[in-house]
């Protein structure tokens, strides 16, 4: 436990968070952190920032994949082609 002192940022409160915390949260300069309250706690957790990335070879693998099972659609009532 670190105590801290609440110091003005501008039209904002600031609070430091001490490097030996930063590294156990595996926080850094410019990531992003989600801030909370939880009854009179304040939670702050760090955040994924970047999106996955899913590209064109990702996206003709998932369309492959979902040719290869059939679909529930129930029996053939007629002469449709599949």
């Amino acid at each position: 436990m670190a105590i801290q002192q609440i110091l003005k940022w501008g039209n904002s409160l600031a609070l430091r968070i001490p490097s030996a915390i930063a590294k156990q949260m595996r926080i850094s300069v410019g990531k992003k952190v989600e801030i909370r309250i939880d009854g009179t706690t304040l939670v702050v957790e760090p955040t994924e920032d970047e999106l996955p990335r899913f590209g064109q070879r990702d996206l003709l693998k998932a369309l492959k994949q979902m040719k290869r099972g059939e679909d529930a659609l129930g029996s053939r009532r007629g002469r449709e082609v599949l």
